[in-house]
C-alpha cells in the first residue's frame, strides 16, 4: 500500500511537469535559445566545460539538449525536455534523500510537498539550468549522507563524482563548500567524538575525487575569470563603491525580501514565477514554520542541523543579489527544503495519532496535502496562463513569427508539432524579415531553419537580397510605436503586380517600447494573372476592384481590394459607412491599411505600386442587429487636409455625393 501510495505522488508529479509542456509557459525565452544554440554548436563538434554566451552558462543542461534536438530538430520542446526530465528525476532523489535522513514516511511527504509545488514545478518546465542542480546536488547528499550512515566507500566515491558534477549545472553551486564549512565546523562544535579517523579519510577521498572532476572548470576560470564572474558581478547588492551602511542596509533588506518568500510575497517574475506567489500556500506554510520549529528545536541532532544550515546557506544566492528573492538564484534550496513542511506534517501527524487514531491522521494528512495540490493546479495550469504578460516575458511573438514562416515556407516546426519537418523548404516562396526585427528575437533564430527562400538583408547569419521573383511572398517587418511606417522603405522588396495583404503580429512589450503592441507587421503578397473589370474608379486612379460584405448578429465585416495603374500624388483618407435604416451608425475613416497613428494608413497611397492590389479588412460593431434587407453600406475617399471628397464614377455600383454603396450591391457584370 505505501508503496502504491509512493507511485501515485510521483505520477501526479510527473502529469504536473509535463502536461501541457511548451504551451504553459509559452514561448521561448531567448536564456533558454542560447541553450539551444549552443547544443547546435556542439552537435557540430563544439562541445565546452563553460559556455561564455549569454553571461556565461555551465554546460549539463546543454549538453542534454544535444541528444534532445538531435532526435526533435529545432523545436522548443527539443529545449525543454530535457529540462523537464531533469525536474521529474529530482522527485525520486528528494525521496531518497529524505527517507536516508527521517524515514519513508516524512520521505513520502516531502516527495509529495516538492511533487505538488509551484515552484519545482516551473523549474522543470522551462529550460533554465537551476533544474539540473536539484537533481545533481541532491542525489550528492544523498549518497553522502548514506555514506556517513554505513561508511561504505561507494557511497563516498559516487557522492563525490556527483558533488564536482553538480558545479556544471547551476551557479548556485559554488555556495556548496559553504554549507559543507559550516556543517563541519557544527560538528566539530557539537559532536566531535563522531568523527573517527576512518570517517576522515572517506572524506580526503570525496574531496579527491570533487578536485579531479572540477580541474577543467577551474582551468577555464583561471583562463577566463571574466566568464565566470561576469554575471555575478552584474547582479550583486555589495558594490565596491558603497558604504559600509548602504552595503549593510541593502543585505538586511534582501534577506528581508528573502525570508518572506516563503509565506509573504515570492518572485515577482513571471519567468520564475507565477508572479509575487508565495513558494507555499497557506497550509503549506505553515507547516513550514512547525519543521522550521522542529529543526531548531532539535538542532543539536546532526540531520536537523543539516536541514537548517543548507536551507539557510543556499539562500545566500539570491540574498546577495539584486530582485530577491530570484527563485532560480535560490534553487539550490531544493530538494532539501521540502523536508521542513514534512516534519511539519509529521508533528501534525504524531498529534492526531494520539489523539484519534492513525486512520484519522492518514485523512488528515492527505486532506492537507490535497488542499496544496488544488492550490498549485489552479495558480499555475488556470489563473498564470490567462495573464497576457505572460507571453511578452517568454518572447511568445517570435515564436509565433517561427511558427508563421514555417508554415508558409513548408518547413521546419509549426505549433502543435513535437518534432521540426525535416523537409526543405519551398523554393517557389520567398519571406524576408526586418533586419532589426529579426534581431529582436533570438528564438527565431534558432526555429526558422536555414533556407535560400528565407532572406534577411543585412543579416550575417541569413544573407541575400530580394530578387523580385514574382512568387508568394511574405515580408515581416519590425514595428515599433515610435517609429510608424518603418516598414515602407521594405514594401520595395515585394514583387509587381501581386495582392497584398497585411496583418499585425501578436502583442509584445520591449524594455524601449514597454506598452503592449503588434510586434511586427506581415504583408502577403500573391500574384494574379488577370485584373477584373473595377467597381468603380475615384479621381487620381485609384480603383475599387472588389468588396465583400459578411455579417453575423451585430457584427459587420468589410473587405475592399484597391489597384491603381498609375503614381499617387497625394496620400488619401479612405471613409466606410454603415447606415442602418438610413441613420448613420458605424464608420472607418483612415488611410488604407489603417490602424497606424495617422490618417494615411499603414501604407500611404503615395507608396503604392502601380499594378498592385490592396485588399482592406474592416470590421464593425453596430447598436443593433444587421439587417440586409435594411442597412445599406457606402465607401469613398477624401483629403484628409481639406476633408473634400473625391469624384468617383462607377456603371456598376450607386454613385450619391462621392460615395458609393458596396451593400447591397447593384454590380452589373
Amino acid at each position: 500500500m505505501f508503496t502504491a501510495i509512493v507511485l501515485l505522488v510521483l505520477t501526479l508529479g510527473i502529469l504536473l511537469r509535463m502536461l501541457c509542456l511548451g504551451e504553459i509557459p509559452p514561448g521561448l525565452y531567448h536564456d533558454e535559445v542560447w541553450n539551444g544554440l549552443d547544443a547546435i554548436e556542439t552537435l557540430a563538434g563544439g562541445c565546452k566545460v563553460f559556455y561564455p554566451n549569454n553571461f556565461g552558462r555551465e554546460p549539463v543542461l546543454i549538453w542534454l539538449t544535444v541528444p534532445s534536438i538531435r532526435f526533435l530538430g529545432n523545436t522548443p520542446l527539443a529545449v525543454r525536455l530535457p529540462a523537464s526530465i531533469l525536474g521529474i528525476l529530482s522527485l525520486p532523489a528528494c525521496y531518497l534523500l529524505a527517507r536516508e535522513l527521517f524515514g519513508r514516511r516524512v520521505a513520502l511527504w516531502a516527495l509529495a510537498i516538492m511533487a505538488f509545488t509551484v515552484w519545482p514545478i516551473h523549474l522543470s518546465r522551462v529550460a533554465f539550468r537551476a533544474v539540473g542542480f536539484c537533481l545533481v546536488g541532491g542525489l550528492a547528499l544523498w549518497q553522502i549522507v548514506r555514506g556517513c550512515r554505513t561508511r561504505r566507500w561507494r557511497h563516498w566515491i559516487l557522492g563525490g563524482v556527483l558533488t564536482g558534477a553538480a558545479f556544471y549545472t547551476y551557479s548556485t553551486a559554488r555556495f556548496t563548500p559553504i554549507a559543507a564549512v559550516v556543517y563541519g565546523v557544527y560538528m566539530l562544535l557539537t559532536h566531535r567524538p563522531l568523527l573517527s579517523r576512518s570517517l576522515f579519510s572517506r572524506i580526503t577521498v570525496y574531496l579527491v575525487i570533487c578536485a579531479f572532476l572540477l580541474l577543467p572548470l577551474v582551468i577555464y576560470a583561471i583562463s577566463n575569470p571574466e566568464a565566470i564572474l561576469q554575471r555575478a558581478g552584474q547582479v550583486s547588492i555589495l558594490r565596491p563603491n558603497a558604504s559600509l551602511d548602504q552595503s549593510i542596509s541593502r543585505f538586511l533588506t534582501s534577506a528581508a525580501k528573502t525570508l518572506g518568500m516563503f509565506h509573504w510575497r515570492g518572485d515577482f517574475q513571471l519567468r520564475h514565477n507565477v508572479p509575487n506567489r508565495p513558494v507555499f500556500d497557506v497550509v503549506t506554510g505553515i507547516l513550514f514554520l512547525v519543521g522550521c520549529y522542529e529543526c531548531v528545536r532539535r538542532f543539536r541532532q546532526p540531520r536537523y542541523a543539516f536541514v537548517l544550515i543548507w536551507v539557510v546557506v543556499m539562500l545566500g544566492p539570491t540574498v546577495l543579489t539584486q530582485d530577491a528573492p530570484h527563485f532560480l538564484r535560490a534553487s539550490g534550496v531544493w530538494p532539501v527544503v521540502a523536508l521542513l513542511p514534512a516534519l511539519g506534517l509529521r508533528r501534525v501527524w504524531e498529534w492526531i495519532a494520539q489523539r484519534k487514531g492513525n486512520k484519522v491522521a492518514v485523512v488528515v494528512t492527505g486532506t492537507l496535502l490535497c488542499l496544496g495540490l488544488s492550490a498549485t493546479v489552479y495558480d499555475y495550469f488556470s489563473r498564470y496562463p490567462r495573464m497576457e504578460e505572460v507571453n511578452y516575458w517568454f518572447e511568445d511573438a517570435g515564436v509565433q513569427l517561427s511558427h508563421d514562416v514555417n508554415t508558409f515556407l513548408e518547413s521546419g516546426w509549426t505549433r502543435g508539432e513535437w518534432v521540426a519537418q525535416e523537409r526543405p523548404a519551398r523554393t517557389d516562396r520567398r519571406v524576408y524579415v526586418d533586419l532589426q526585427l529579426w534581431k529582436d528575437w533570438l528564438n527565431a533564430h534558432f526555429l526558422i531553419p536555414n533556407s535560400p527562400s528565407f532572406i534577411v538583408p543585412g543579416s550575417g547569419d541569413r544573407p541575400g537580397a530580394p530578387d523580385g521573383k514574382r512568387v508568394p511572398t511574405q515580408l515581416y517587418a519590425w514595428n515599433d510605436p515610435r517609429y510608424p511606417g518603418f516598414w515602407l522603405p521594405e514594401m520595395d522588396w515585394l514583387p509587381r503586380n501581386v495582392r497584398i495583404e497585411m496583418q499585425k503580429g501578436p502583442l509584445a512589450t520591449t524594455y524601449w517600447a514597454p506598452e503592449p503592441h503588434p510586434a511586427y507587421v506581415v504583408f502577403t503578397a500573391t500574384p494574379y494573372e488577370m485584373t477584373p473589370d473595377p467597381l468603380a474608379v475615384f479621381e487620381p486612379g485609384v480603383e475599387l476592384i472588389t468588396s465583400t460584405v459578411s455579417a453575423e448578429g451585430e457584427s459587420v465585416h468589410v473587405q475592399l481590394t484597391w489597384l491603381t495603374r498609375q503614381p499617387i500624388p497625394l496620400d488619401y483618407t479612405i471613409f466606410v459607412h454603415v447606415e442602418q435604416d438610413g441613420t448613420l451608425t458605424a464608420q472607418h475613416d483612415d488611410g488604407p491599411l489603417g490602424g497606424c497613428p495617422s490618417m494615411v494608413g499603414c501604407v500611404p497611397m503615395t507608396h503604392w505600386r502601380p499594378g498592385n492590389m490592396w485588399v482592406e479588412p474592416l470590421n464593425f460593431i453596430l447598436p443593433q442587429e444587421w439587417d440586409p434587407e435594411r442597412d445599406a453600406i457606402w465607401a469613398g475617399m477624401y483629403y484628409w487636409q481639406d476633408l473634400k471628397r473625391l469624384e468617383v464614377t462607377s456603371d456598376r455600383l450607386t454613385v450619391v455625393e462621392g460615395r458609393v454603396r458596396i451593400f447591397p450591391s447593384d454590380a452589373r457584370p
